[in-house]
């Protein structure tokens, strides 16, 4: 009887031996190995919206985007970004050249209709230049409310959907655009405009107080994405620096404290491509305060 139950347990241990170390490999297999498999298949799915990026973001974690950088294409007329110091030329040249680009794209010409886009944009020029906001308001004189809707006073809906239409689809080129405009605009005398692209840096000037020192302004720009708002503010900035250099700081504005404002948010927001170049800027008015 001893014996056999002595066999019995001898099986019994001897099954054990057996079928723990293969349940755990058809565990294994059929198991978390399967399912592991299933969980890398269904990340391949999504590489059609996320493409790699998607797998290893599904595998390893979350994966640092690269920056893009957008090419010049001669065939499109694509803009490049520039690193090094623009001249009035290069920057005259590159806005044509945008303007150009502009006009083979299909989604402008819906709203050039039987107008050239360089008449366009020299007309918007002309009548804003004629049109300026104004840089005197309190909350109780008829120039708050004129001021708040300043651009849908002066231009027409189509005007406003077309400059929304172009912000919207050449984001990736917007700043390196208004580097080119503004640089093209402070040095006008040597670099004649003969197209009307240009308003006078007086004109300029008004625009810039405006954005800058009026509560229409004010809430024109507050009602912008963070990055059109970064990049007017930058340029309003510089345009009034431009004129207090040339002694036509007429309406007196403290451009001190707003450039010590503007470094602090532009330091928090590293999508802008010429991120270093703001700050440098911005330094440099701010260290000219004792100069």
């Amino acid at each position: 009887m001893k014996d056999n139950r002595k066999s019995i347990i001898s099986i019994l241990l001897l099954l054990c031996l057996i079928l723990i170390p293969s349940s755990t490999y058809i565990g294994y297999k059929y198991g978390f190995k399967k399912g592991y498999q299933e969980h890398v298949r269904k990340i391949k799915l999504k590489k059609g919206k996320k493409g790699r990026e998607g797998i290893r973001e599904g595998i390893k974690g979350p994966v640092k985007k690269k920056k893009v950088k957008f090419k010049e294409s001669k065939k499109e007329g694509h803009i490049k970004k520039e690193k090094k110091k623009l001249t009035c030329e290069v920057a005259k040249k590159d806005f044509l050249g945008f303007i150009s680009y502009l006009e083979k794209k299909d989604y402008i010409r819906q709203y050039c209709k039987k107008r050239d886009l360089k008449e366009i944009f020299s007309d918007i020029i002309l009548r804003l230049s004629s049109n300026p906001p104004s840089v005197q308001e309190d909350a109780v004189s008829k120039n708050l409310i004129k001021n708040i809707y300043h651009f849908f006073r002066i231009l027409s809906s189509d005007e406003l959907k077309l400059i929304k239409e172009i912000i919207r689809n050449e984001n990736d080129q917007l700043e390196y655009i208004c580097r080119c405009y503004y640089t093209w605009l402070v040095s006008q005398d040597r670099c004649p405009d003969t197209y009307g692209f240009l308003p006078t840096l007086d004109t300029a000037y008004k625009y810039a107080v405006f954005f800058l020192n009026t509560i229409g302004g004010r809430s024109y720009l507050f009602r912008r994405s963070n990055k059109i708002r970064l990049i007017a503010t930058y340029y309003s900035l510089l345009i009034i620096d431009q004129m207090k250099k040339r002694g036509r700081n007429i309406y007196g504005i403290n451009i001190y404290p707003i450039a010590e404002r503007l470094k602090d948010e532009i330091k928090r927001y590293p999508d802008l491509l010429f991120q270093k170049k703001y700050i440098e800027e911005l330094d440099l008015i701010i260290g000219g305060r004792n100069g």
